[in-house]
Parts: structure tokens; sequence; C-alpha cells
């Protein structure tokens, strides 16, 4: 077994490592969409980068479970992550019979559509903080199940055909009016759910070697210390402004899939 820290990769994989675990942890969702790309292009890496961060993002999605867990409403959590555990071999199967840019146009034209819904200009006042204490009671226990499977199954397709689990969650509840902390909490736990079943499936497959074992738990510390630190940030930004930051996010990330897809065409 070869230890990590002397490749040439190392030094980079905990810059990217850091940062995108800072976003997470700042927005609740983002970390294996920035890392992932960033880590394949990588030599040395490869297609070893998805093993080895889903050891790394329990990292972070342990520190946001533990800051934000008075808000998790479990049942929306169960509703959400147990169609997507269901439908995430389907994702696999699809990946085998349709061409992956048509995937990724596909979901990117959609985060784009629902963005840029959301972001249409409203007049609206700001909202106090009794306000937002009643949205998140509100929030808890006024959401469909029916949609919830519906959104679940969709995500963990998506999440066994392009290891993008998050995006339309994300869409979701930020559209559904859940809280900030809300938000969070229940995007890891689906999180935390996924990356137990993935991470068993790879040790089965042998996708993970003592190796990329080691890189993974290596680079764990780095991961806990961007999410923690995004998490502090988090509390300089007004609760009326995180959905914006939400969906401007969004709609960066879809219109950077379909520009990757265009250019796979």
């Amino acid at each position: 077994m070869s230890l990590p820290f002397y490749e040439p990769w190392f030094a980079f994989a905990v810059l990217v490592v850091f940062v995108s675990a800072f976003i997470q942890g700042l927005s609740g969702f983002g970390m294996a969409l920035l890392a992932v790309p960033l880590l394949l292009s990588q030599p040395g890496i490869g297609i070893h980068a998805v093993p080895c961060l889903t050891i790394v993002a329990f990292g972070t999605v342990v520190e946001v479970l533990y800051r934000y867990r008075r808000h998790l409403d479990l049942e929306r959590t169960l509703w959400l992550a147990i169609p997507a555990l269901v439908s995430t071999p389907l994702g696999v199967e699809l990946l085998q019979r349709v061409p992956l840019p048509y995937l990724r146009a596909g979901v990117g034209i959609f985060l784009m559509l629902q963005s840029l819904y959301q972001l249409r200009p409203r007049a609206v006042s700001a909202p106090t903080a009794e306000a937002l204490v009643a949205a998140e009671a509100l929030s808890r226990r006024d959401y469909s199940r029916r949609a919830c499977v519906v959104v679940g199954l969709i995500s963990g397709v998506l999440g066994g055909s392009m290891g993008m689990v998050g995006p339309l969650l994300a869409a979701y509840l930020i559209a559904s009016g859940i809280s900030r902390d809300s938000f969070k909490v229940t995007l890891n736990a689906v999180f935390m759910a996924s990356l137990l079943f993935r991470t068993g499936n790879f040790a089965l497959k042998g996708m993970l070697d003592a190796t990329w074992a080691v890189a993974g738990l290596s680079l764990l510390p780095v991961a806990w210390l961007g999410g923690k630190s995004g998490v502090y940030m988090d509390r300089f930004i007004p609760a009326a402004r995180f959905a914006v930051l939400v969906n401007v996010f969004l709609l960066g990330l879809g219109g950077w899939m379909f520009v990757k897809a265009w250019q796979e065409f």
C-alpha cells in the first residue's frame, strides 16, 4: 500500500476538498458537484476520485448534521431518502442506455428554468423573526409525501447515473419555502444515507482499496474544517437572502451542465 501524502496530486486535493466543503457548509450542498470534476481531471486520481470523495464527504455531512440537528424533520427526510436509495440502481442502468450528455443537458435545462422562475422579481417584504419561526413550523408538517417520493426517486436516478443526488432535492426544498436550517439538515441527512449506501457498494465491488481508503480518511479533517468554516460564515448571510444564494448557485450549476453537455455532443 502506497501512502498518498507524497503524491503530486495530494496538495491540490487538499485545496479542492477544503473549498468544496466550505461551499457545502455555507449552502447545504455542492461538495461533490465541485470536487468530483476537478479531481477526475488530475493525473494519478482519475475514477478513484468518486469512491475516495465518498469517504471524504462524511466529514462535511457530519458537521452540518450536528450543527443543524434540532431542525431535522425525520419523517420528511425518510420520504425523500428511501425512494432515492431504491432508485439509485436504476440510474446506473440508465447511464448504460442513455448517453451522458443528454442526461446532463436535461438536468441543466431544468435547473436553469427552475432557478430563473424562483429568482423572478416579486414584491415581498423582509420576513420578521417570528415569521421565520412560523414558516419553519409550517414547513415541518405542510408538505406532500407524494412529491417527496417523486423527487426522491428522480434524485436517486440522477445519483446513480451522474453522482448528483443534491441538485433536484435542493431545487424542490428551496421552492417549498423550507427554512434555511431545515433545508441544510434535510439535504445532508439524505446525503448521509446515500454515502453509507454507496460506500458499501464501492467496498463490495473492490473499488475502494486500502490506498484510496487511506487517502479518503486523511482528507476527512480537511473536509470537516472546510464544512465548519462554511457553517460559521453562514451566520453572516441574512435569512431572506439565503434562497437567492441557493437559486443563483443552482442557476450557475445548470448553465455549467448544459455547456458541458453541448461540448460533448
